[in-house]
Protein backbone atom coordinates (compact mmCIF):
# COMPACT_ATOMS: atom_id res chain seq x y z
CA UNK A 1 0.00 0.00 0.00
CA UNK A 2 1.23 3.49 -0.72
CA UNK A 3 2.69 5.43 2.09
CA UNK A 4 0.53 7.81 3.89
CA UNK A 5 -2.41 7.33 1.68
CA UNK A 6 -5.25 6.01 4.00
CA UNK A 7 -7.25 3.00 2.00
CA UNK A 8 -10.32 3.54 0.83
CA UNK A 9 -13.21 2.67 2.73
CA UNK A 10 -14.43 0.12 -0.23
CA UNK A 11 -13.17 -2.36 -3.16
CA UNK A 12 -14.33 -3.71 -5.80
CA UNK A 13 -15.01 -7.73 -5.74
CA UNK A 14 -16.52 -9.45 -8.96
CA UNK A 15 -18.60 -12.61 -7.71
CA UNK A 16 -18.24 -14.47 -11.32
CA UNK A 17 -14.35 -14.06 -11.26
CA UNK A 18 -13.64 -14.71 -7.75
CA UNK A 19 -15.55 -17.65 -7.53
CA UNK A 20 -14.51 -19.35 -10.84
CA UNK A 21 -10.72 -19.42 -9.60
CA UNK A 22 -9.63 -22.37 -8.92
CA UNK A 23 -8.39 -22.04 -5.70
CA UNK A 24 -11.27 -20.77 -4.39
CA UNK A 25 -13.37 -23.20 -5.61
CA UNK A 26 -11.83 -26.17 -4.05
CA UNK A 27 -12.04 -24.27 -0.50
CA UNK A 28 -14.48 -25.77 1.88
CA UNK A 29 -17.32 -23.14 3.65
CA UNK A 30 -14.83 -22.98 6.86
CA UNK A 31 -12.04 -22.11 4.48
CA UNK A 32 -13.96 -19.53 2.34
CA UNK A 33 -14.37 -17.89 5.74
CA UNK A 34 -11.04 -17.70 6.56
CA UNK A 35 -9.99 -16.08 3.73
CA UNK A 36 -12.47 -13.50 2.98
CA UNK A 37 -11.77 -12.42 6.53
CA UNK A 38 -8.23 -12.27 5.41
CA UNK A 39 -9.00 -10.16 2.27
CA UNK A 40 -10.82 -7.71 4.89
CA UNK A 41 -7.90 -7.01 7.08
CA UNK A 42 -5.47 -7.19 3.60
CA UNK A 43 -7.40 -3.80 2.55
CA UNK A 44 -7.16 -2.40 5.75
CA UNK A 45 -4.13 -3.24 6.95
CA UNK A 46 -2.18 -3.24 3.65
CA UNK A 47 -1.35 -7.07 3.95
CA UNK A 48 -1.26 -9.40 6.10
CA UNK A 49 1.19 -11.00 8.27
CA UNK A 50 3.69 -13.59 6.62
CA UNK A 51 4.50 -15.27 10.41
CA UNK A 52 1.39 -17.67 11.21
CA UNK A 53 2.03 -16.53 15.27
CA UNK A 54 0.96 -12.73 14.19
CA UNK A 55 -1.26 -14.33 12.08
CA UNK A 56 -3.34 -16.48 14.92
CA UNK A 57 -3.41 -12.70 16.84
CA UNK A 58 -6.02 -11.48 14.68
CA UNK A 59 -9.32 -11.55 16.31
CA UNK A 60 -11.70 -13.83 14.64
CA UNK A 61 -8.51 -16.85 14.59
CA UNK A 62 -7.88 -16.20 18.34
CA UNK A 63 -7.84 -19.08 20.57
CA UNK A 64 -8.34 -21.57 17.15
CA UNK A 65 -5.75 -24.70 17.76
CA UNK A 66 -2.66 -24.19 15.76
CA UNK A 67 -3.30 -27.10 14.03
CA UNK A 68 -6.34 -26.41 12.82
CA UNK A 69 -4.77 -22.67 11.39
CA UNK A 70 -1.97 -24.30 10.20
CA UNK A 71 -4.58 -26.71 7.67
CA UNK A 72 -6.66 -23.89 7.30
CA UNK A 73 -3.89 -21.60 6.07
CA UNK A 74 -2.33 -24.30 3.74
CA UNK A 75 -5.63 -24.30 1.77
CA UNK A 76 -5.65 -20.37 1.20
CA UNK A 77 -2.38 -19.29 0.88
CA UNK A 78 -2.22 -20.34 -2.50
CA UNK A 79 -3.97 -17.07 -3.21
CA UNK A 80 -1.21 -14.58 -1.25
CA UNK A 81 1.87 -13.76 -2.48
CA UNK A 82 5.05 -12.39 0.01
CA UNK A 83 5.68 -8.75 -0.87
CA UNK A 84 8.43 -6.57 -0.49
CA UNK A 85 7.54 -5.03 2.58
CA UNK A 86 7.56 -8.39 4.08
CA UNK A 87 3.95 -8.89 4.28
CA UNK A 88 1.61 -11.31 2.00
CA UNK A 89 -0.97 -9.31 -0.52
CA UNK A 90 -3.54 -10.88 -2.67
CA UNK A 91 -2.35 -9.76 -6.01
CA UNK A 92 -5.87 -9.14 -7.39
CA UNK A 93 -6.71 -6.85 -4.37
CA UNK A 94 -3.21 -5.00 -5.07
CA UNK A 95 -4.79 -5.00 -8.50
CA UNK A 96 -7.57 -2.99 -7.52
CA UNK A 97 -6.11 -0.79 -5.07
CA UNK A 98 -3.50 0.71 -7.47
CA UNK A 99 -7.13 1.37 -9.63
CA UNK A 100 -8.72 2.78 -7.21
CA UNK A 101 -5.97 5.34 -6.47
CA UNK A 102 -5.09 6.08 -9.91
CA UNK A 103 -8.98 7.12 -10.40
CA UNK A 104 -8.55 9.37 -7.37
CA UNK A 105 -5.68 10.78 -9.21
CA UNK A 106 -6.81 11.56 -12.08
CA UNK A 107 -10.74 12.85 -10.84
CA UNK A 108 -8.12 15.37 -8.05
CA UNK A 109 -5.88 16.19 -11.45
CA UNK A 110 -8.83 16.91 -13.34
CA UNK A 111 -10.66 19.11 -10.53
CA UNK A 112 -7.72 21.28 -10.14
CA UNK A 113 -7.14 22.21 -13.69
CA UNK A 114 -10.86 22.88 -13.77
CA UNK A 115 -11.14 25.10 -11.12
CA UNK A 116 -7.86 27.02 -12.09
CA UNK A 117 -9.81 27.28 -15.85
CA UNK A 118 -12.90 29.03 -14.15
CA UNK A 119 -10.81 31.14 -12.08
CA UNK A 120 -9.01 32.42 -15.04
CA UNK A 121 -11.71 32.71 -17.17
CA UNK A 122 -13.69 34.57 -14.28
CA UNK A 123 -10.74 37.05 -13.87
CA UNK A 124 -10.44 37.56 -17.57
CA UNK A 125 -13.75 38.42 -17.84
CA UNK A 126 -14.08 41.02 -14.76
CA UNK A 127 -10.89 42.44 -14.93
CA UNK A 128 -9.98 45.40 -17.52
CA UNK A 129 -6.60 46.40 -18.68
CA UNK A 130 -5.54 48.27 -15.88
CA UNK A 131 -6.84 45.65 -13.37
CA UNK A 132 -9.95 47.46 -11.99
CA UNK A 133 -13.11 44.89 -12.52
CA UNK A 134 -14.44 47.38 -15.49
CA UNK A 135 -17.59 45.62 -16.06
CA UNK A 136 -20.17 46.66 -14.17
CA UNK A 137 -24.09 46.48 -14.51
CA UNK A 138 -25.03 49.80 -15.15
CA UNK A 139 -28.23 49.33 -13.86
CA UNK A 140 -26.97 48.89 -10.13
CA UNK A 141 -23.87 51.53 -10.40
CA UNK A 142 -26.90 54.18 -11.45
CA UNK A 143 -28.54 53.15 -8.41
CA UNK A 144 -25.74 52.69 -5.72
CA UNK A 145 -23.04 54.37 -6.95
CA UNK A 146 -19.61 53.00 -8.16
CA UNK A 147 -18.28 52.62 -5.05
CA UNK A 148 -21.01 50.14 -4.06
CA UNK A 149 -20.50 48.54 -7.27
CA UNK A 150 -16.28 48.01 -6.88
CA UNK A 151 -17.01 46.74 -3.24
CA UNK A 152 -19.54 43.84 -4.46
CA UNK A 153 -17.39 42.48 -7.26
CA UNK A 154 -14.25 42.65 -5.38
CA UNK A 155 -16.51 40.82 -2.80
CA UNK A 156 -17.89 38.44 -5.07
CA UNK A 157 -15.74 38.62 -8.04
CA UNK A 158 -17.17 35.14 -9.40
CA UNK A 159 -20.40 34.90 -8.32
CA UNK A 160 -21.92 38.27 -9.71
CA UNK A 161 -24.26 38.07 -13.31
CA UNK A 162 -23.01 40.90 -15.32
CA UNK A 163 -25.97 41.87 -17.95
CA UNK A 164 -24.75 42.16 -21.40
CA UNK A 165 -23.11 44.62 -23.57
CA UNK A 166 -25.05 47.84 -23.01
CA UNK A 167 -26.16 48.73 -26.24
CA UNK A 168 -28.31 51.86 -27.41
CA UNK A 169 -31.24 49.70 -27.12
CA UNK A 170 -30.45 49.76 -23.29
CA UNK A 171 -30.08 52.83 -23.07
CA UNK A 172 -33.27 53.73 -24.45
CA UNK A 173 -34.94 51.09 -22.43
CA UNK A 174 -33.07 52.88 -19.33
CA UNK A 175 -34.79 56.57 -20.47
CA UNK A 176 -38.01 54.95 -20.45
CA UNK A 177 -37.56 53.60 -17.05
CA UNK A 178 -36.25 56.32 -15.86
CA UNK A 179 -39.43 58.91 -16.78
CA UNK A 180 -42.01 56.01 -15.16
CA UNK A 181 -39.84 56.14 -12.43
CA UNK A 182 -39.81 60.21 -12.51
CA UNK A 183 -43.73 60.03 -12.99
CA UNK A 184 -44.01 57.33 -9.59
CA UNK A 185 -42.05 60.17 -8.03
CA UNK A 186 -44.24 62.69 -9.07
CA UNK A 187 -47.45 61.52 -7.62
CA UNK A 188 -46.27 59.69 -4.64
CA UNK A 189 -43.57 60.33 -1.65
CA UNK A 190 -40.38 58.40 -1.63
CA UNK A 191 -40.00 55.26 -0.08
CA UNK A 192 -36.49 53.77 2.29
CA UNK A 193 -33.18 54.20 0.86
CA UNK A 194 -32.97 50.99 -1.27
CA UNK A 195 -30.36 49.61 0.12
CA UNK A 196 -32.61 49.35 3.56
CA UNK A 197 -35.75 48.17 2.20
CA UNK A 198 -33.62 45.30 0.03
CA UNK A 199 -32.40 44.03 4.17
CA UNK A 200 -35.44 44.80 5.29
CA UNK A 201 -37.23 42.64 2.83
CA UNK A 202 -34.31 39.64 2.40
CA UNK A 203 -34.32 38.91 6.50
CA UNK A 204 -37.97 38.49 6.36
CA UNK A 205 -37.81 35.99 3.09
CA UNK A 206 -37.36 31.88 4.12
CA UNK A 207 -34.76 31.02 1.54
CA UNK A 208 -31.79 33.30 1.65
CA UNK A 209 -29.49 32.39 -1.32
CA UNK A 210 -28.41 34.08 -4.67
CA UNK A 211 -28.13 37.99 -2.45
CA UNK A 212 -26.12 39.61 -4.88
CA UNK A 213 -28.56 38.71 -8.03
CA UNK A 214 -31.26 39.70 -5.97
CA UNK A 215 -30.02 43.01 -5.44
CA UNK A 216 -29.72 43.59 -9.31
CA UNK A 217 -33.22 42.30 -9.88
CA UNK A 218 -34.74 44.38 -7.18
CA UNK A 219 -32.75 47.36 -8.56
CA UNK A 220 -34.49 46.76 -12.14
CA UNK A 221 -37.83 47.11 -10.07
CA UNK A 222 -39.72 50.09 -11.46
CA UNK A 223 -40.51 52.77 -9.38
CA UNK A 224 -38.81 50.56 -6.53
CA UNK A 225 -37.88 54.26 -4.50
CA UNK A 226 -41.17 55.08 -4.10
CA UNK A 227 -43.29 54.57 -0.73
CA UNK A 228 -46.44 53.19 -3.60
CA UNK A 229 -44.02 50.39 -4.83
CA UNK A 230 -42.35 49.31 -1.78
CA UNK A 231 -45.88 48.90 0.14
CA UNK A 232 -46.92 46.95 -2.85
CA UNK A 233 -44.23 44.81 -2.30
CA UNK A 234 -44.08 44.82 1.01
CA UNK A 235 -47.57 43.81 1.14
CA UNK A 236 -47.41 41.16 -1.32
CA UNK A 237 -44.10 39.60 -0.02
CA UNK A 238 -45.78 39.77 3.63
CA UNK A 239 -48.82 37.65 2.35
CA UNK A 240 -46.33 34.94 0.93
CA UNK A 241 -44.67 34.97 3.82
CA UNK A 242 -47.53 34.17 5.81
CA UNK A 243 -49.17 31.90 3.36
CA UNK A 244 -49.13 28.08 4.16
CA UNK A 245 -47.06 26.84 1.26
CA UNK A 246 -44.15 29.14 2.18
CA UNK A 247 -44.60 28.08 6.23
CA UNK A 248 -44.68 24.43 5.01
CA UNK A 249 -41.00 23.20 7.08
CA UNK A 250 -39.79 26.54 7.48
CA UNK A 251 -39.68 27.74 3.81
CA UNK A 252 -38.64 24.24 2.02
CA UNK A 253 -41.07 25.22 -0.98
CA UNK A 254 -40.31 29.01 -1.59
CA UNK A 255 -38.62 30.39 -4.03
CA UNK A 256 -35.11 32.37 -3.57
CA UNK A 257 -35.50 36.13 -3.08
CA UNK A 258 -33.81 36.65 -6.41
CA UNK A 259 -36.33 34.03 -7.89
CA UNK A 260 -39.20 35.69 -6.18
CA UNK A 261 -38.65 39.25 -7.49
CA UNK A 262 -37.70 37.90 -11.14
CA UNK A 263 -41.19 36.14 -11.21
CA UNK A 264 -43.04 39.48 -9.45
CA UNK A 265 -44.50 37.03 -7.27
CA UNK A 266 -45.58 40.24 -4.99
CA UNK A 267 -48.43 41.01 -7.54
CA UNK A 268 -50.64 37.90 -7.43
CA UNK A 269 -51.72 36.88 -3.35
CA UNK A 270 -50.87 33.15 -2.81
CA UNK A 271 -53.58 30.58 -2.79
CA UNK A 272 -55.16 30.21 0.61
CA UNK A 273 -55.72 34.13 0.69
CA UNK A 274 -57.58 34.28 -2.70
CA UNK A 275 -60.05 31.52 -1.11
CA UNK A 276 -59.97 33.23 2.21
CA UNK A 277 -63.64 34.79 1.65
CA UNK A 278 -66.20 34.01 4.42
CA UNK A 279 -68.70 31.59 2.59
CA UNK A 280 -72.23 33.45 2.00
CA UNK A 281 -75.17 31.85 4.02
CA UNK A 282 -78.30 30.83 2.31
CA UNK A 283 -82.11 30.07 3.78
CA UNK A 284 -83.09 26.85 4.22
CA UNK A 285 -85.83 27.36 1.53
CA UNK A 286 -82.92 28.48 -1.19
CA UNK A 287 -81.07 25.31 -0.48
CA UNK A 288 -83.88 23.93 -1.07
CA UNK A 289 -84.07 24.85 -4.12
CA UNK A 290 -80.89 24.60 -5.25
CA UNK A 291 -80.73 20.75 -4.44
CA UNK A 292 -84.39 19.69 -5.05
CA UNK A 293 -85.29 16.04 -3.65
CA UNK A 294 -83.49 12.84 -5.45
CA UNK A 295 -86.60 11.75 -7.17
CA UNK A 296 -86.13 14.54 -9.73
CA UNK A 297 -82.74 12.90 -10.58
CA UNK A 298 -80.76 16.37 -9.79
CA UNK A 299 -78.99 15.87 -6.79
CA UNK A 300 -75.44 14.12 -7.38
CA UNK A 301 -75.37 12.73 -3.78
CA UNK A 302 -78.97 11.23 -3.92
CA UNK A 303 -80.15 8.20 -5.62
CA UNK A 304 -81.55 8.81 -8.23
CA UNK A 305 -85.30 7.33 -7.97
CA UNK A 306 -87.67 7.31 -11.97
CA UNK A 307 -90.74 8.96 -11.37
CA UNK A 308 -92.67 5.56 -12.21
CA UNK A 309 -90.66 3.70 -9.08
CA UNK A 310 -92.04 7.48 -7.52
CA UNK A 311 -95.50 7.01 -7.83
CA UNK A 312 -95.79 2.91 -6.92
CA UNK A 313 -94.05 3.97 -3.64
CA UNK A 314 -96.55 6.34 -3.39
CA UNK A 315 -99.64 4.23 -4.22
CA UNK A 316 -98.05 1.38 -1.55
CA UNK A 317 -97.78 3.86 1.25
CA UNK A 318 -101.27 4.89 0.19
CA UNK A 319 -102.54 1.42 0.59
CA UNK A 320 -100.64 0.74 3.55
CA UNK A 321 -102.33 3.87 5.32
CA UNK A 322 -105.80 2.73 3.95
CA UNK A 323 -105.37 -1.03 5.10
CA UNK A 324 -104.28 0.69 8.90
CA UNK A 325 -107.33 2.73 8.67
CA UNK A 326 -109.78 -0.02 8.12
CA UNK A 327 -108.28 -2.11 11.39
CA UNK A 328 -108.52 0.72 13.37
Amino acid sequence: MRKHERPPAWFRLFPREFLTDPRVERMTPEEFGVHCYLLMRAWIDGGIPADPNELARYAMLRGMRREKLERLWRAVSPCWELAANGRRINPQQEAEREHIFSVKAARSRAGSASAAQKSATSVAADQGDDGNFARRNPLIEKERGPAYVEGVLNTNRTHVQHLPNYTDTDKDKDKDREQSKSTCCACGATGLPLDEFFEQRYRAHPKKRDRTLAEQYMSQIPGIETAETQDEFRRGHDAWIRSEEWRWKNGAKAPTFAQFILDQSWKYPPPDEEDSGEIPMISTEEFERLHPPSSEGVDPYAEWIPPWEDEKRKREVAAKAAADGQRD
